[in-house]
């Protein structure tokens, strides 16, 4: 929820008639908790304009659509309707929507948003790493507020790097490095796209947490 999706569908014209630039018409994006569309549903706030098509003919299309804040969690089906606003004359205005087969899980994430580890915004709710090395892409720090903590079980005299890559120009992310009291062991906070902390610890239990002040995609590397 407050998140975006990509939405992947094709837009066939089915009629004898072409679509062209003077019979315009848009393909709202709904997502219903079942399969038929009613006043219940949420029509996603996003104009996509439908594409020119000769008669028979189809295009694939890729739109991205927020997640409205406002949408309770829960299992949704998506309904992607061609003509949705009936702009286009036709024979028959019922057969332009469609809906997938199976429900898509839109979660709070602990009211928070963000990616697959959360909610791990504290020491205490840290996401626990168990096998080394990792490298995990599709993270995100969601808000400017956001904190994200792993916890890495280490051997004493091992040395162990940390590294997260991003793209800076989309928000700075800094890292640091604490032991599980909360007590800083280490940190990095440069102006380019990588963080990157070298520690050999001399106790087994550590954590470390990425935090950020705009919207950029970390790649956490340990």
């Amino acid at each position: 929820i407050g998140g975006t999706a990509t939405v992947s569908y094709t837009v066939n014209n089915i009629g004898a008639a072409a679509l062209t630039s003077s019979t315009p018409y848009d393909i709202p994006i709904i997502l219903s908790t079942d399969t038929t569309y009613d006043t219940t549903d949420t029509v996603l706030n996003v104009q996509i304009s439908g594409p020119n098509l000769a008669s028979g003919s189809s295009q694939l299309m890729s739109s991205n659509v927020t997640i409205p804040s406002s949408l309770t969690a829960g299992s949704y089906y998506w309904i992607v309707w061609a003509d949705g606003w009936d702009n286009v004359t036709e024979s028959n205005d019922l057969n332009n929507n469609n809906v997938t087969s199976s429900t898509t899980t839109i979660s709070t994430s602990g009211g928070t948003g963000g990616d697959m580890y959360e909610p791990n915004d504290s020491i205490a709710a840290a996401t626990s790493i168990t096998s080394l090395p990792l490298s995990q892409s599709n993270l995100s720090i969601h808000t400017g507020s956001d904190y994200d903590f792993f916890a890495v079980g280490m051997i004493s005299g091992v040395t162990y790097w940390y590294n997260i890559s991003f793209t800076h120009a989309n928000g700075d992310l800094d890292m640091d490095l604490l032991d599980s009291s909360g007590t800083q062991l280490g940190y990095s906070a440069g102006t380019g796209n990588v963080e990157s902390i070298q520690y050999t610890p001399t106790s087994i239990s550590q954590d470390i947490s990425t935090s950020s002040v705009g919207a950029a995609q970390p790649t956490p590397m340990l």
